[in-house]
């Protein structure tokens, strides 16, 4: 697909949300952009969208008129464009006319997220994405607590889910517990890369009485991928932060390791 091809489909889908296109060029499109609230507020948007290869990147015309110029937290990126979604697990790309519209609404629903952001100081959609590399394990995570239990996999994309290395050592090395809802579910010798007993229950809890490890299909071999996909998620997720050391914090969001926000 041409870049004028991909801004066009943009431009004829953009009525339907009430987006006013402002200028469109090869490969380029402006655009205001209203962003209604649940509770009725309205707030105005103006958009840049550049379309490479079929993928739209869009950020603000004026970096930092209404979002920050850069928060890893809010999901806006070093050059100030959003981070709608992750690619290799769900495509945004431009292949047919409809596409325009799935689109617009993705960016609508990041405005959205954003305007409750900046009130909340927080992210308030609790299912979001790891940044950087950190996402490839967590989708390692993910499918792997999907393989025993659907809700538990949902409870880890909402952030329900921890590892948590355990006190004190045995003869077999360090362990960790699987938390979830700051409840022990399993424990996993580390080294070993196995249950630290297949008589502890398997969390999938699909029987009123539930199962051993020993007896539910390959459960402790997914539990003990859970453990270090997530151990290597928070690796990766602290080499993130890392490489972003000395950039100012926008002072938007609580808790963010760039530094601490202040009211």
């Amino acid at each position: 697909m041409t870049q004028p091809a991909a801004v066009e489909i943009l431009a004829s889908a953009a009525p339907a949300y009430a987006i006013t296109p402002l200028l469109s060029t090869n490969g380029h499109l402006r655009a205001a952009v209203p962003v209604l609230m649940t509770d009725g507020s309205l707030h105005g948007y103006e958009l840049e969208v550049q379309a490479s290869g079929g993928r739209p990147y869009v950020r603000e015309t004026t970096r930092g008129a209404r979002l920050p110029a850069f928060c890893p937290m809010r999901h806006i990126n070093a050059d100030g464009s959003f981070c709608l979604n992750w690619e290799p697990y769900e495509s945004l790309a431009l292949e047919a006319t409809a596409d325009g519209a799935t689109w617009w609404g993705a960016v609508l629903q990041f405005l959205r997220l954003q305007e409750r952001a900046r009130r909340l100081r927080r992210w308030p959609d609790r299912r979001e994405w790891a940044h950087g590399d950190a996402a490839v394990h967590q989708r390692k995570a993910l499918e792997a607590t999907a393989a025993i239990s659907p809700r538990l996999r949902d409870r880890l994309f909402q952030g329900r889910v921890a590892v948590v290395r355990s006190k004190g050592c045995s003869s077999r090395g360090n362990s960790v517990r699987l938390m979830v809802d700051g409840r022990a579910m399993a424990r996993v010798f580390v080294k070993q890369r196995r249950p630290a007993t297949l008589r502890q229950a398997c969390p999938c809890g699909q029987d009123e009485r539930p199962l051993t490890l020993r007896r539910c299909r390959d459960h402790a071999d997914r539990l003990v991928e859970i453990v270090g996909a997530m151990q290597d998620m928070a690796t990766a997720e602290r080499a993130f932060w890392k490489s972003f050391e000395g950039k100012p914090c926008c002072g938007t969001m609580d808790g963010c390791p760039l530094g601490v926000a202040g009211p």
